[in-house]
């Protein structure tokens, strides 16, 4: 329970759901509690509509001092309105007069809509079910409870803050044509979200709890994700450049968006797969066990995939025909995989990891450090016959070929018995003449 203090009337509780966001919301009251002493313009039929004309900043309480029915309680607050707190059992809702800065609405039980066309405007919820309608800009939303908020606003150099609780289920949603960015922090363990952005740039704090990032139900999601340490399930912005590094958890799902994406996945087991839109992605199974899909799209740009120390990577190669670059003689096109060796170039030691040929389709890609007797090969039913093609006088390097068109260049050599081929294909050898 948070309180309101001070020689007060009207509102002077507040019911709270967590102790995290009892500890916010008793932070806003103690502010609150000092404008005018703490007293409030209130009632429990209070109709909005007849606020004061004064200048003078006021307080409106709607309530009373434990949870009140106060009935459906409709109003716009007007500019002199800096803080409103809602003790009410009934239905709330609240609009505010277009670029307002700065109000302040705390509220416990559920049942508040607010309208939110102001700047800065901060809103708390102890719990229930809430609705957010955020048209203005830099607005913070917290609290507890069922909440649905929704991002209506342009782009004016602020985004809006969503803060989750450990009593919290947020869904947030863009609304057509919204621009304006949105910054979610998890609450801890039992914080969850649904996010369905449109335009606006969408970045994730993850602290412990579940979120989950696409653009469906008929939104195209044209911004960019930037994410650090979340769990769940992530899309990316078709706006490209998304960071998208999931936490320790394990078992979330990282897909790109847009060109030049960069995917870590830090938890054990959890998948990436890169875009289908032009332009390099990166992908790094840091938390090991992971599986590391390149995109299946020829046009698509090379896909570079690094292994883990932390356990086994299964790299799953892509149909990208995109030429690389030049290494010790040899142009490859297609997707780069180094199964020992971080970005950073550090070794990641000799965990065994598995390249896979997964389809019937013709599929390309270079891999820098396959240990012979340690790493594997899978190719999937489909590819045909499989041959091994090693360079003249034992030079450390092999190229799999198979009937279905599939080049991979090892730049290392590897024997027979490191590949399997699906549906009893033969994998035989030749080496080239001099």
């Amino acid at each position: 329970m948070a309180t309101v203090t001070g020689s007060t009337s009207g509102v002077t509780q507040i019911p709270q759901n967590s102790s995290g966001n009892g500890a916010t919301a008793q932070t806003l009251l103690n502010t609150i509690s000092s404008i005018n002493g703490g007293s409030q313009f209130s009632g429990t039929s209070l109709s909005l509509a007849s606020l004061s004309t004064t200048t003078t900043p006021i307080v409106v309480g709607i309530g009373g001092t434990t949870p009140t029915n106060a009935g459906t309680v409709t109003g716009t607050l007007t500019s002199n309105v800096v803080a409103v707190v809602v003790n009410n059992t009934g239905t709330t809702t609240l609009t505010n007069v277009a670029g307002t800065g700065n109000q302040v609405v705390v509220a416990g039980n559920g049942g508040l809509t607010f309208n939110d066309v102001g700047a800065g405007t901060t809103v708390d919820v102890g719990g229930g079910t809430n609705v957010d309608n955020m048209s203005g800009f830099g607005d913070t939303f917290t609290g507890d409870g069922s909440n649905t908020i929704t991002l209506s606003g342009a782009s004016r150099g602020a985004a809006d803050s969503i803060v989750g609780t450990t009593a919290s289920t947020d869904t947030i949603t863009g609304a057509a044509g919204s621009t304006v960015g949105v910054v979610y922090t998890d609450g801890g363990v039992g914080s969850k979200a649904l996010i369905n952005p449109t335009a606006g740039n969408v970045t994730i704090v993850g602290n412990g709890g579940v979120e989950s990032v696409y653009g469906g139900n008929g939104n195209a999601f044209s911004g960019s994700l930037t994410v650090t340490g979340g769990n769940g399930f992530f899309v990316g912005g078709t706006a490209g450049a998304n960071f998208i590094a999931s936490g320790t958890a394990g078992g979330s799902t990282l897909i790109g968006g847009g060109a030049n994406d960069i995917l870590t996945g830090n938890g054990s087991g959890d998948f990436l797969l890169a875009s289908n839109a032009s332009g390099a992605e990166t992908l790094s199974g840091a938390g090991g066990n992971d599986t590391l899909r390149a995109s299946l799209t020829p046009t698509a740009g090379v896909d570079l995939m690094y292994g883990s120390s932390k356990g086994s990577t299964e790299f799953d190669l892509g149909a990208s025909t995109v030429a690389g670059t030049a290494t010790t003689g040899i142009i490859f096109k297609g997707d780069y995989v180094s199964m020992h060796l971080a970005p950073t170039g550090v070794s990641l030691g000799t965990v065994s990891n598995t390249v896979v040929v997964s389809g019937s389709t013709a599929e390309f890609g270079t891999v820098l450090d396959f240990i012979s007797g340690t790493d594997k090969v899978l190719v999937a039913a489909g590819q045909g016959a499989v041959t091994l093609i090693y360079h003249p006088n034992g030079a450390g390097q092999t190229v799999l070929a198979t009937a279905s068109g599939t080049t991979v260049a090892f730049l290392s050599k590897i024997s027979a018995s490191d590949v399997t081929a699906a549906g009893g294909g033969v994998v035989s050898t030749v080496t080239l003449a001099n």
